[in-house]
């Protein structure tokens, strides 16, 4: 007998429901840069509560070999570019441009960045 009102009213279709998910790939290895900024790692800590200037965000940048570290206050509404033009500033200025940049599958890394 069909239960009307989908899985979400049905136990047992609840316990046996088929997660549509992409099925997980295995890990690959990073290789070892050889000199510091030559790879680094990006990763955007969301959800803060708003400083003084409304910026509600930390974009993290860190050096994959020596592991040194740039966190930099941005605000959630913040468009791609200007996180890019951000980066360009504060610590690619700095430390010159990376070889590669790793980051996880945030909304501002995958579009144009």
């Amino acid at each position: 007998m069909v239960k009307k009102g989908g899985v979400g009213k049905c136990f047992p279709c609840q316990i046996n429901k088929v997660e549509k998910i992409k099925t997980p790939c295995l890990l690959q290895l990073l290789w070892v840069p050889n000199t510091k900024w030559e790879s680094s790692s990006m990763d955007f800590i969301l959800t803060l509560p708003k400083n003084q200037i409304c910026h509600d965000n930390i974009l993290v940048v860190m050096d994959r070999l020596i592991k040194q570290a740039h966190f930099m206050t941005i605000n959630s509404m913040m468009m791609t570019m200007e996180v890019v033009k951000l980066c360009l500033q504060e610590i690619f200025g700095l430390q010159g441009l990376p070889k590669e940049i790793i980051c996880d599958k945030d909304h501002k890394c995958v579009s144009q960045f």
